[in-house]
């Protein structure tokens, strides 16, 4: 092979662009894979650090509060109480004497799961609402709970209630 003809070789190419322009250039290729490798060191450090740091813990809109609810039970007027629940207030309070020890919970667990339990008188108006018509969704919306939650609350009134009034019945 004559000198000056090999692979490293300048031979064939104009004048011009031999000089400065001529030095080695990284490729097209090279450049990305640089890149790549760059980027991936700052995500690996970047997820790295986020790892370590502790998340605050999402409280969200619906936070779950209901302390406000025996509140906005007493704030009603009579007659929308009497709209939403088809009973008097009175009635209300009754029915919630009955079956108020039969909607206990374990406070510990209701702590662990939902911050706080579900007031009795929470619960029997919720189930009250469903009976009188409401929606499932509406009642999640002005309750604060979950579709399950709801159903199940629905449920243990439901049978508190039938249990007491049956028990009475008999009695």
């Amino acid at each position: 092979m004559p000198p000056g003809s090999g692979p490293g070789s300048l031979r064939g190419v104009p004048r011009k662009t031999i000089g400065r322009n001529a030095r080695m250039r990284p490729s097209a290729a090279a450049r990305f894979a640089a890149l790549v490798t760059v980027t991936a060191a700052v995500d690996v450090l970047s997820n790295a650090v986020a790892m370590a740091v502790p998340r605050p813990r999402n409280t969200g809109i619906g936070r779950r509060s209901r302390l406000g609810m025996s509140d906005t039970l007493k704030a009603l007027s009579d007659n929308d109480f009497r709209l939403l629940f088809r009973m008097e207030r009175n009635d209300f309070n009754a029915l919630l004497e009955l079956v108020r020890d039969g909607l206990r919970t374990n406070h510990a667990m209701a702590i662990l799961a939902a911050g706080q339990p579900i007031p009795a008188d929470c619960r029997l108006a919720l189930a009250l609402r469903l009976l009188a018509g409401a929606s499932y969704l509406d009642c999640m919306l002005a309750f604060g709970l979950g579709r399950c939650t709801v159903f199940d609350v629905f449920h243990q009134v439901c049978v508190s209630g039938f249990s007491t009034c049956w028990i009475a019945y008999l009695s």
